[in-house]
């Protein structure tokens, strides 16, 4: 069994640990953090960096003055938005540097500029293409330990793109109904899921607006440009008279986004060895600290059914 690793969607906390892995960090300096794809409200969130002895809370910095770029080309003002809820996404978007209306596409590169005073931040990346995957070869499973928690077992199939190295996120949630014949329902990252497949390079919980829950990281190293099946077991929750739809996703993301996320899992892995070598976790952003990433998603939504022994 993989260890579980714990990354919030915020990059405070995982700032602050790198400060005792002899990372030069100032406090009261920039702290920028963008995951971004055509599958959610652009943002960028801007908060300060704060010591560990100040009590002081996180805020974020709404006086900058910003620009978006796609391919090189203005795309327009960034503008500072309250937190808000968007029908059709589950949680509240949170408040950040936005442009009504602009979704950004798969295959371009994205840039920005926040200037604050004397400082401009910058950072920059690009929104791979999506896979497609298909689900092949699904039983019905109840958990050898609890024999009430019911799930699946499946196989992911898909094509990696050649030529090229690609990235992917491999996670899931589960949609459930008052009703069978209800067409609205609510998400909630119950469950879990499982794998022994080797291309599985780690195994992590991140909370996050669409895709909270655990998630699979790993690369083509094993298959670059062929075809490769991932065998995954998805336990949904309790039996219960309500329907629950399992909704899986194959997220292809960034080289940078990936090495952000291998990096803090390794930093968070090495905390509490004083042994281990000192790990930094990765950072994209010109005079700050943070990520700013791009990812595209493919779905798949199961109907699970009534989960009834």
């Amino acid at each position: 069994m993989m260890k579980k690793i714990y990354i919030v969607a915020t990059l405070f906390t995982i700032v602050f640990f790198s400060c005792e892995e002899e990372v030069d960090i100032q406090y009261n300096q920039y702290v920028v953090n963008s995951f971004f794809s055509e599958s959610v409200p652009f943002l960028i969130q801007t908060t300060n960096t704060v010591s560990v002895f100040d009590t002081a809370t996180y805020f974020s910095i709404k006086d900058m003055q910003g620009e978006l770029y796609e391919d090189g080309e203005l795309v327009g003002d960034l503008v500072f938005q309250d937190s808000y809820y968007r029908e059709g996404l589950p949680g509240e978007v949170p408040e950040g540097y936005s442009i009504d209306g602009f979704t950004p596409q798969p295959g371009k590169e994205y840039s920005f500029e926040l200037k604050h005073g004397d400082i401009t931040i910058t950072g920059s990346d690009m929104i791979p293409y999506p896979v497609d995957f298909t689900i092949t070869d699904t039983t019905t499973v109840l958990d050898e330990y609890d024999l009430t928690y019911k799930g699946i077992e499946c196989q992911i199939n898909f094509i990696d793109p050649a030529n090229e190295d690609n990235y992917y996120l491999l996670t899931y949630n589960v949609t459930e109904y008052l009703d069978e014949d209800d067409d609205i329902g609510w998400t909630q990252a119950g469950g879990w899921m499982n794998s022994d497949d080797p291309a599985i390079e780690n195994y992590y919980y991140q909370q996050g607006l669409l895709y909270t829950g655990y998630r699979f990281i790993f690369s083509d190293q094993y298959f670059n440009g062929k075809e490769y099946t991932i065998p995954v077991s998805y336990f949904v929750g309790h039996t219960s008279p309500r329907r629950k739809d399992l909704n899986i996703y194959l997220i292809s993301i960034s080289e940078q986004y990936y090495n952000y996320v291998t990096s803090a899992i390794n930093q968070q892995e090495n905390n509490d060895d004083y042994y281990a070598e000192p790990t930094q976790v990765y950072n994209n952003i010109i005079n700050g600290f943070g990520i700013f990433a791009g990812f595209s998603v493919s779905e798949y939504v199961m109907e699970f059914g009534v989960i009834n022994k």
